[in-house]
C-alpha cells in the first residue's frame, strides 16, 4: 500500500514488479511499459514483436532540457542530497520543481530482496494512452510519462557500492532493462538508472533518421537527467578505492546483418577500448576476469530443448587486443573478437569517464554489454519468437523468462568476479625482466623493460638519483606518469639530467593493494660495452657561426639562439623563421658504416621545407623533416617528412652511413651543416634544432652468434624409424645484453626456444639438414647462425613445394550488407580454390595489402585506405596460406596501431610476415621456413612510399619511424647479405612497379611520348595511356600519376639487380594486373601476380594466378602457374576456354622477355622453362581452307581460328600473289557462355538465363525470351566494360539461334571511361535476324571512335509482334586485329596469345587453303593416321561421310577417296559417281612435316541401282532383309531377279549362310 509522509512517498513489494510486471502496492507498474515511445523512421529501431510491444507514435513525451539550464543544476542538487542522505532535502528539491518535473522520490522497501531503495520515479500522466495491438484491448496501457527523463534507483546499503547499472535505451534494446535490473538486484549494485523515452521520440528532424540524430538518446546527448545522475553518482565513487567506479551499460541487439550469427553476449570497453582490461580480461595468467569465471558450459545439454551444451567460446564476444584465453578444464578457448557493438564514439557517459581514468589501466571503469534478443541456440532449435516470449501483455518479466535463465550464468559470473574483488590480494607482482638503458642522450635517458603483468597493478615507480640511491631519491609513478598505470608501458624517457653528473635508476611494479614487486637491479645512464655519443652541436655555448648556403638564404638574418624553448630543457636551441638556409662549418667528423646521426627538431610553423643537410668537400646530403614541398629523392632522403607532430619536440635518427653510401659510393669526412626553413611562397615557417649527436657509439650491438653440435650414432626408435640425436649449443658473443631469446629451426619443421636443445632426426630424406639459429636480444637485435647437419640418405621427400598468389585485401566491399563476409565468411572467399593454393602446397605465400584492424588513425593523406577486421585473418590462415608481405602501400593505411594489431592477428593465426615494422630495423628483418631440409629466407621490401603523390607521411620505415622496408637498389642488396649466409634459398617480394601496367617498364616519369629519352631506352608499358588510374578510377585505387613516378631503377633492372645479389626468386606485387615471367640467369622474376583477393571493378584485374614452384636438392627445380580469375571478387579457378586465354596471355607476355611457357591445353595450367638451351620445341603442321567474301573492291576472308595446339608461328602464302595477312587477338574471353569461372554476363531478369539444351558449341548458351506484352527489349550485357586500343581495328561476331524472334543482333557500344553514360558509338552486328531460323553465325568489322578506351557487349531481343519469342546466343568474339603485314612467308614470334586469322587480296581465287605451323614447348606426342566413316556400302551419288579419328596434335590432312579426287578437310564429306570398290587413304604429317599415311582397301563398295542384302528394297539394310535372305537360302522363296543381285552380299555369284554372316555385319556396322 501507498503512505505519505512529509511528501516522501513509501511502498514497498518487489522492485521487478514495478519494473517489470504486476504490482498492487505501488502507485503503478511495470514502468517499462510507460516509456515514452516514438516513431521517426519506421522499422528503424526494432522494439520486441508487436504482439509483445508495438512501437507508438506520440505515447508520451520527452521535454529537451537545454545545454546550460539550470534545470540540470537542480537536478545535480537533487541526486547530492539523495547521496548524503538527506531526503528532506531532496524531496523539498522534487516538491519546488513538481509542477514541471512530475517527479517524486521513493523510498521503496523490496521484500523479495530484502533491501530499500531510494527511488526517483516520474507520475503517470494520464492523458496518454498505448494501445498497443488495436484488437487486443487486455495489452493497452494508460499513462505516460510528459517528461521522459527516465527512473533513478540508489541503494543507500550495497554490498557493491562501486557497482552501477545503467539502461539507456529500454524500448529499441527491449529486453535490457530486465537484464539491467536482475544485475543490479543481484549483484547488490548501488545504482540503476532506467531511461524513460524511446530513442526515436525526439530527433534532430532532418531526415533520414539515424541514432546519431536522436535528441532523447541520453547515451548520446549530454544535456539529460540520465547524464547527470552517471555524474553525480560517478563523481562519488571515484574516491572510495581502485575499481571504482564499475558501469555496466546494458544494452541488446537484434540479428541484423551487422551482427547476424553472433554469439549471445558482446563485451566490451568502449569503441577504443581495445585492451579490454578487467572485468573483461585479466591480462595477468591469474584469469581472474568475468569471462573465465563464467562456467565452461554455461548452457547445458537438453536445457532448452534437444541441443548440445553450449561453450563458454559460443556465449561470448569480446572486444580486445592481441589474445585473449578462456582457460577450460582440459584446453584453453581463444575467445572471439568483435569489432561491432562497441558503443558510439560519442557515448557521453563513456567519455565522461574517459576524463578521468587511463583507458589502459588494469581495471576498466566501463563496460558495454550487449545481449543478442534471438540468441543463435533458440534460432537453431527453430523455437518460434512465440515460445521464446511467451507470456500475457503488456509485456514483462513473465515474457523474457526463457532470455533469463539463458542469461543467468553471466549474473553468476559477474557475481563471481566481484566476490573475487573482496578478497585481499597478498601476492606482489614479479620481479621486472630486461630492465635496461637503451639509449644515453646525456641531458636525457631513455629506459626500457620487459612489461609484467599483475592482475590488480597500479603503476610501475622508478627511483633515480646521481651516484647512488638514497631514502629520499626522487619517484615517478603513475601519479606523475598516467603511462605508468599502463602494465604494458615497457619504456621511458628520463629528461632534464645533467650531462655532467652519472645517474641511477630502480624500478618496481605496486599493486593496487600496496604489494610491491621485488626491486630490480639498480643501473647507470650508460650503455654497458659503449663508448659516449659525440656531440656535433647543442648549441649551449650560446655561440654559434652560421653563414648563407649558396643561393638559398633569402632572410640572412632571421636565424637566432633560443632559451625559450629547447629539447630537454637544455640551455639553448636554434631557430630559423624567415626563409633561410644557413651553413655551418664544424671540425671534420668521419663516417662509417653503420654511423647515426640524431637530431631534436620543434616544426612551429610548417613551412615548405624543414630540414637538415650534411656536406663534405664532394657532395651533400639532405634530409626532410617537414614541409609542404614534394621533394627530389635524388637530393633528399625523405622518409620523415611530415611524419613527426608538429609544435613538439621530436627526434629524428639518421643512419647517414647507409644513406650517403647509397648515393655516392664512400663514406665521407662531414665538415659542414645545413640548417633549413624554406619557405618561398607560404607566409610563415619557423623550425627549432637541437641536440646533433653522432649515436653510432649508443646503437644496441647485435649478437654475434655460432653454433656447436655434437652428432650420435644411429638408431631405431620405438616406432622402429631410423634416428639421430644432434646436442646444439648457441655460442653468444653480446657485448650489452646478457638476455637473450632463442629460435632453432631444425630443418624438419620442427622449432625449439632452448638455449642448448636436444634434437632428434629421422633419417627419412636424401639430403642434409640445414639448422638455422636467430639470437634476439632486449632491444631486438638479431643475430644468426646456420649448421649443416649430415645424416644417413634416407628415402628423398622431394620436391618442396610452394604457392604463391597476389594482392589480398578483405575489406571495403566484402563487407557490404547482404555481402561476401555476411552471407558466407572469409571461407568463402576461399573455398573455390582452397585445393589448388593451401592445399596444394607445404607452404603457400601471399601479399597481405590491408590493415587488419578496428583502431588506428586513417592515414591523412591517402585518397584511399582499406581497413579489414583483425578476425579476418583466421580465414586467411584456414587457406592455408603461412607467410605474407607486409611490405606495400597499404599497410600503414590506419598507422601503427593499425600495423601492430594486424601483425598480431598474424600472430594469433600462426602466419609468418616481412616487410614492415616499427622501424626500419623490423621492417627490414627476414623471416625463416625450414622444411625437408630446406632454410627459406623470406624478404620484402616496397617503392610505393607516396611520395611520388606527395601523400605524407611517407610510408617507408626510418630509423625511428614505422613503415615498409624501402627498395633500393642499396637497401635490397644488404637485405640479400643479410641472409645470404645463412638461407639455402632467398625469395625476393617487391611491391613495385607502375599501378595497372600489363608489362614492366621504364622511363614513365617523363612525358607520355619518351620526350628527353633515347628511342633505344624507351621501354613504356602500354598502359601510359590506357591503364593508368585516371580520375574516375580514384576511388578504387591510388589517384596515381605516372608522371611523379622516379624509382631508384626501373622495373627490370631493379629486379635483375636482386637476382645478381643472390635473390633465387622475385616475385613482384602492386600493378594488380598480371603480368608476364622472367628467367634471368637462371632464376625466375614474377614480374606480378596480380590480384588475388580484392574488390576492384577493373575487368583487367580479374585474370590472377597461382605461381606453383618446386624445390629440390639443387634448389628451385620447376614452376608451373595454375590461371585464376577474380568472379565477384572471389578467385576461382579457370578452366576450358577462359584458363587457357589467360594462359596464353602469361605467354606471350613471358616470351617479350625472352621467356617460355608451355601451356598444356587439356588440363589448363602451364610449364615455365627454366633452361631454354634443353627446352623442347615441337611444330605441329597446319592447314586450312577459306574462302573469299568481296568487302568494297579486297577480297578477304572469314576470321580464321587458328589457335588450337600452340602458337602459331610460321606462316605460308597461299596460292598467287598480292596476299597480305593480319593476326587477331581475343578480348573476350567468355563469350563461349560455358561455366569456366566468369560470370561476366549480367543476367538479371526472368527473360535472360544460361540455357544448358541450347548451345552452338560447349553446353550452354544464353537465352532471351520477349512476348508482345514485355513491352521493350531484353537486353543481356557485361557486368563491366573491357579497355581497348582504339587504334586498332576490331572485328566482333556471334552465332544467334532463334524462333519466333523479332531483331536479334548484338551491339558493341564504345565508352571514353569506365563508368561514363556518354555512348561514343554503337556498332550492331545484324539486322533483321527474325522468325525462327537454326544456329547462325555473323560478323562484322568494327572502328572504334578515336577517343573509345572501353567497350560493352550488348545482346539484344525485341518484342515480336505475336506469342512468345527467344533468341540465343552463343560464341561470342571481340577481336583486335594486328595491322595488315604484307608477307609471302612469315615467321611469328611464339608464344603469343593469336587466335585468329585474316587474309586479303585484291583479286579473287577458288579452292584456297593456308597453311602455318603451331609451336608448343614441350616434348612431341605421338601420331598416328586412321580414320572412319558412317557407311561404307553405298549407292552411285549418295554422300558419305569421313571422319579423322588420327591420335596426336594433327592439323594437317590430305584425303585420297580412290576414285580420283581429295581432300584437306579433316573430316570431309564425299559421294562417288561410279559403282565399284574403293581404296580410301589418309595422309597426315608428324612434328617434323613427315607424312604418315593410312590406307584401306576396297574400304568403300559402291552400288549403281542396289544396295547388297537389300531385298525388299526400302534403301536399307535391316532385320526384314534378313528374313528375307534366311527364306530364299532354306529355300521357301525363289529369289526375282534384282532379288537374286542384291541377295549375292558378298559377290561370290552365290547366295548361301556366307551372304547371311556378311549381311549381319553390314547391319551391326551401320
Amino acid at each position: 500500500m501507498t503512505s505519505l509522509e512529509a511528501e516522501i512517498v513509501y511502498e514497498y513489494g518487489s522492485l521487478r514488479n514495478f519494473i517489470g510486471g504486476h504490482s498492487t502496492s505501488t502507485a503503478y507498474d511495470n514502468f517499462v511499459s510507460h516509456v515514452s515511445e516514438g516513431i521517426a523512421d519506421e522499422g528503424y529501431n526494432k522494439y520486441a514483436p508487436d504482439w509483445v510491444d508495438v512501437q507508438t507514435n506520440g505515447f508520451g513525451n520527452y521535454r529537451i532540457i537545454h545545454e546550460f539550464s539550470y534545470t540540470l543544476t537542480h537536478w545535480r542538487n537533487i541526486f547530492q542530497a539523495l547521496l548524503e542522505n538527506d531526503l528532506a532535502g531532496a524531496d523539498q528539491l522534487l516538491s519546488d520543481s513538481l509542477e514541471t518535473f512530475h517527479y517524486e522520490l521513493v523510498v521503496f522497501e523490496d521484500e523479495e530482496y530484502s533491501q530499500n531503495f531510494y527511488m526517483i520515479r516520474e507520475k503517470l500522466n494520464m492523458s496518454y494512452m498505448d494501445p498497443n495491438l488495436p484488437e487486443t484491448t487486455a495489452d493497452d496501457v494508460i499513462g505516460g510519462f510528459a517528461n521522459g527523463w527516465g527512473l533513478f534507483i540508489i541503494n543507500p546499503e550495497a554490498h557493491r557500492q562501486h557497482v552501477l547499472v545503467e539502461v539507456p535505451h529500454p524500448c529499441d534494446d527491449f529486453i535490457s532493462p530486465y537484464l539491467g535490473t536482475d544485475m543490479f538486484l543481484q549483484v547488490e549494485a548501488f545504482g540503476l538508472a532506467i531511461s524513460g523515452a524511446g530513442r526515436e521520440v525526439k530527433w534532430t528532424g532532418f531526415p533520414p533518421y539515424t541514432n546519431n540524430k536522436s535528441l532523447s538518446d541520453p547515451s548520446r546527448n549530454a544535456n539529460t537527467v540520465f547524464q547527470v545522475f552517471h555524474e553525480v553518482l560517478s563523481d562519488s565513487l571515484m574516491q572510495i578505492g581502485p575499481h571504482s567506479p564499475l558501469v555496466l551499460h546494458t544494452h541488446s541487439f537484434d540479428d541484423n546483418s551487422d551482427h547476424a550469427n553472433f554469439q549471445s553476449i558482446v563485451v566490451s570497453g568502449g569503441w577504443d577500448a581495445s585492451n579490454a582490461n578487467k572485468p573483461i580480461r585479466d591480462i595477468s595468467d591469474d584469469n581472474l576476469d568475468l569471462i573465465n569465471f563464467t562456467a565452461e558450459y554455461p548452457i547445458s545439454a537438453g536445457q532448452f530443448g534437444v541441443h548440445e551444451a553450449e561453450r563458454v567460446d559460443a556465449y561470448y564476444r569480446i572486444h580486445y587486443s592481441g589474445s585473449f584465453l578462456y582457460h577450460g578444464a582440459d584446453q584453453d578457448y581463444e575467445m572471439p573478437h568483435t569489432s561491432t557493438l562497441l558503443g558510439p564514439s560519442t557515448g557521453v557517459q563513456m567519455n565522461y569517464l574517459r576524463q578521468f581514468f587511463n583507458n589502459n589501466a588494469v581495471y576498466e571503469p566501463w563496460v558495454q554489454l550487449e545481449f543478442f534478443e534471438k540468441p543463435m541456440l533458440f534460432q537453431n532449435l527453430g523455437m518460434p519468437l512465440t515460445e521464446l516470449y511467451a507470456g500475457s501483455y503488456p509485456s514483462s518479466y513473465e515474457n523474457y523468462s526463457i532470455l533469463l535463465e539463458y542469461y543467468q550464468p553471466f549474473l553468476d559470473a559477474l557475481e563471481a568476479y566481484l566476490d573475487n574483488w573482496d578478497i585481499p590480494d597478498e601476492t606482489p607482482p614479479p620481479e621486472i625482466p630486461n630492465w635496461r638503458v637503451e639509449f644515453d642522450g646525456q641531458s636525457y635517458v631513455s629506459l626500457r623493460w620487459d612489461p609484467v603483468f599483475d592482475t590488480n597493478h597500479r603503476t610501475y615507480r622508478l627511483f633515480y638519483d646521481t651516484d647512488s640511491l638514497r631514502e629520499n631519491s626522487p619517484l615517478i609513478d603513475a601519479s606523475t606518469n598516467i603511462s605508468f598505470a599502463n602494465p604494458n608501458t615497457n619504456s621511458f624517457m628520463m629528461t632534464n639530467l645533467d650531462p655532467d653528473e652519472s645517474y641511477v635508476f630502480r624500478l618496481e611494479a605496486e599493486d593496487h593493494f600496496f604489494n610491491i614487486s621485488p626491486p630490480s637491479e639498480i643501473i647507470n645512464n650508460t650503455l654497458p660495452g659503449h663508448e659516449p655519443l659525440v656531440v656535433l652541436e647543442n648549441f649551449n655555448s650560446g655561440e654559434i657561426e652560421l653563414e648563407s648556403y649558396l643561393d638559398e638564404d633569402s632572410d640572412p638574418s632571421l636565424w637566432g639562439l633560443s632559451a625559450a624553448r629547447t629539447f630537454m630543457n637544455t640551455d639553448y636551441s636554434l631557430t630559423l623563421w624567415g626563409n633561410t638556409w644557413k651553413a655551418q662549418s664544424i671540425e671534420a667528423h668521419s663516417i662509417y658504416p653503420g654511423s647515426v646521426f640524431q637530431v631534436a627538431a620543434y616544426i612551429d610553423d610548417l613551412g615548405e621545407i624543414q630540414g637538415i643537410g650534411f656536406q663534405d668537400s664532394l657532395n651533400t646530403l639532405f634530409y626532410a623533416m617537414d614541409g609542404s614541398e614534394q621533394l627530389d629523392i635524388s637530393e633528399w632522403v625523405t622518409v620523415y617528412q611530415g611524419y613527426f607532430p608538429e609544435a613538439s619536440w621530436n627526434v629524428f635518427r639518421l643512419p647517414i652511413g647507409d644513406d650517403w653510401f647509397a648515393r655516392f659510393d664512400y663514406y665521407p669526412r662531414i665538415t659542414n651543416i645545413i640548417y633549413i626553413n624554406d619557405h618561398d611562397s607560404e607566409a610563415t615557417a619557423k623550425v627549432y634544432f637541437d641536440e646533433l649527436f653522432d649515436i653510432t657509439n649508443s646503437i644496441a650491438f647485435a649478437p654475434q652468434v655460432e653454433i656447436t653440435h655434437s652428432q650420435g650414432q644411429l638408431y631405431r626408435n620405438s616406432l622402429r624409424q631410423r634416428s639421430v640425436d644432434v646436442d646444439f649449443n648457441a655460442l653468444v658473443t653480446d657485448a650489452d645484453s646478457d638476455n637473450h631469446t632463442f629460435l632453432w629451426n631444425f630443418g624438419d619443421g620442427e622449432i625449439s626456444s632452448e638455449a642448448s636443445p636436444l634434437h632428434t632426426f629421422l633419417v627419412e630424406d636424401d639430403h642434409d639438414y640445414t639448422v638455422l639459429l636467430q639470437v634476439s636480444d632486449e632491444s631486438g637485435n638479431m643475430g644468426q647462425a646456420r649448421a649443416e647437419i649430415v645424416v644417413d640418405p634416407g628415402p628423398n621427400s622431394f620436391p618442396l613445394t610452394l604457392n604463391f598468389v597476389g594482392d589480398i585485401m578483405i575489406a571495403r566491399r566484402y563487407e557490404d550488407a547482404g555481402g561476401i563476409l555476411e552471407t558466407g565468411g572469409v571461407t568463402a572467399i576461399f573455398e573455390p580454390t582452397l585445393e589448388f593454393l593451401g592445399n596444394a602446397a607445404d607452404l603457400s605465400i601471399a601479399n597481405l595489402e590491408c590493415s587488419m584492424t578496428i583502431d588506428g588513425i586513417e592515414h591523412p593523406t591517402k585518397s584511399v585506405t582499406y581497413k579489414g577486421r583483425p578476425e579476418y585473418v583466421a580465414g586467411i590462415a584456414e587457406a592455408g596460406i603461412d607467410l605474407v608481405s607486409l611490405a606495400n602501400n597499404h599497410t600503414l593505411d590506419y598507422g601503427a596501431t593499425g600495423l601492430l594489431e594486424t601483425q598480431a592477428a598474424l600472430v594469433q593465426n600462426n602466419i609468418l610476415f616481412s616487410g614492415s615494422g616499427l622501424d626500419s630495423d623490423e621492417a627490414y628483418q627476414p623471416v625463416f621456413t625450414n622444411k625437408k631440409g630446406v632454410s627459406i629466407a623470406y624478404l620484402a621490401n616496397s617503392d610505393r612510399t607516396g611520395q611520388y603523390n606527395n601523400s605524407q607521411p611517407y610510408l617507408n620505415a626510418g630509423y625511428n619511424k614505422p613503415g615498409f622496408a624501402y627498395l633500393t637498389p642499396y637497401y635490397l642488396s644488404q637485405q640479400i647479405n643479410g641472409v645470404r649466409e645463412v638461407a639455402d634459398l632467398v625469395i625476393m617480394e617487391m611491391h613495385a612497379g607502375s599501378e595497372y601496367s600489363s608489362s614492366p617498364g621504364a622511363g614513365y616519369d617523363r612525358s607520355l611520348f619518351g620526350v628527353g629519352i633515347p628511342a633505344e631506352d624507351w621501354v613504356a608499358p602500354r598502359e601510359l595511356s590506357m591503364n593508368m588510374d585516371q580520375a574516375d578510377n580514384s576511388s578504387e585505387d591510388e589517384n596515381y600519376s605516372p608522371l611523379l613516378d622516379v624509382p631508384h631503377m626501373w622495373d627490370r633492372e631493379i629486379r635483375h639487380f636482386a637476382i645478381d645479389s643472390g635473390a633465387d626468386l622475385v616475385v613482384v606485387h602492386h600493378p594488380h594486373i598480371i603480368q608476364g615471367f622472367e628467367v634471368y640467369n637462371s632464376k625466375l622474376i614474377a614480374h606480378s601476380l596480380g590480384n588475388y583477393v580484392f574488390d576492384l571493378n577493373y575487368h583487367e584485374t580479374f585474370p590472377s594466378m597461382i605461381l606453383n614452384a618446386e624445390v629440390d636438392e639443387t634448389g628451385f627445380a620447376a614452376y608451373s602457374v595454375t590461371p585464376i580469375y577474380i568472379d565477384d571478387y572471389i578467385p576461382v579457378p579457370a578452366t576450358g576456354a577462359l584458363g587457357l586465354h589467360l594462359l596464353d596471355y602469361l605467354a606471350d607476355k613471358s616470351r617479350e622477355m625472352d621467356t617460355y611457357l608451355y601451356v598444356d591445353r587439356e588440363n589448363a595450367n602451364a610449364s615455365i622453362w627454366l633452361d631454354t638451351l634443353s627446352m623442347p620445341r615441337t611444330h605441329i603442321q597446319n592447314r586450312r581452307t577459306f574462302r573469299q567474301n568481296l568487302l568494297g573492291i579486297t577480297w578477304m576472308s572469314d576470321p580464321l581460328e587458328i589457335h588450337e595446339f600452340g602458337s602459331l608461328s610460321a606462316l605460308s602464302s597461299p596460292a598467287g600473289t598480292g596476299w597480305v595477312y593480319r593476326l587477331g587477338r581475343e578480348l573476350l574471353w567468355y563469350g563461349n557462355m560455358e561455366n569456366e569461372g566468369a560470370s561476366e554476363w549480367n543476367i538479371n531478369s526472368n527473360d535472360e538465363w544460361l540455357d544448358l539444351t541450347e548451345a552452338h558449341s560447349g553446353e550452354q548458351s544464353i537465352g532471351q525470351h520477349r512476348t508482345p506484352s514485355s513491352g521493350d527489349n531484353v537486353i543481356t550485357n557485361l557486368e563491366n566494360r573491357i579497355r581497348l586500343d582504339a587504334s586498332k581495328t576490331h572485328h566482333f561476331s556471334a552465332s544467334m539461334k532463334t524462333l519466333n524472334a523479332n531483331n536479334v543482333t548484338v551491339q558493341l557500344r564504345y565508352y571514353a571511361d569506365r563508368t561514363s553514360t556518354n555512348i561514343l558509338a554503337t556498332h550492331i552486328l545484324t539486322s533483321g535476324f527474325d522468325g525462327t531460323n537454326d544456329w547462325t553465325t555473323f560478323h562484322k568489322e568494327t572502328i572504334p571512335p578515336a577517343n573509345a578506351t572501353y567497350f560493352d557487349v550488348r545482346l539484344n531481343t525485341d518484342v515480336p509482334s505475336t506469342g512468345d519469342g527467344y533468341g540465343w546466343f552463343d560464341d561470342v568474339h571481340i577481336i583486335e586485329w594486328t595491322d595488315w603485314t604484307s608477307a609471302p612467308t612469315a615467321e611469328i614470334s611464339t608464344p603469343n596469345d593469336f587466335y585468329y586469322l585474316q587474309l586479303r587480296n585484291g583479286t579473287f581465287s577458288q579452292n584456297l587453303s593456308i597453311e602455318y605451323t603451331e609451336t608448343i614447348y614441350n616434348d612431341p606426342e605421338p601420331v598416328s593416321a586412321d580414320f572412319s566413316a558412317n557407311a561404307t556400302i553405298e549407292l552411285i551419288d549418295t554422300e558419305i561421310h569421313f571422319s579423322d579419328v588420327s591420335t596426336g596434335p594433327v592439323g594437317w590432312w590430305l584425303w585420297d577417296f580412290g576414285d580420283g579426287e581429295q581432300s584437306i578437310e579433316q573430316n570431309p564429306a564425299h559421294s562417288y559417281a561410279q559403282p565399284g570398290f574403293y581404296d580410301v587413304s589418309l595422309s597426315i604429317l608428324d612434328h617434323l612435316g613427315s607424312p604418315l599415311t593410312e590406307t584401306k582397301t576396297n574400304y568403300v563398295r559402291i552400288f549403281s541401282q542396289y544396295l547388297p542384302g537389300d531385298l525388299n528394297f526400302d534403301g536399307q539394310n535391316s532385320i526384314s532383309d534378313i528374313v528375307i535372305l534366311v527364306n530364299i537360302i532354306i529355300g521357301e522363296l525363289s529369289p526375282s531377279e534384282p532379288q537374286y543381285e542384291t541377295g549375292d552380299v558378298n559377290a561370290d555369284s552365290n547366295i548361301n549362310v556366307q551372304d547371311l554372316v556378311s549381311l549381319i555385319n553390314i547391319i551391326l556396322y551401320n
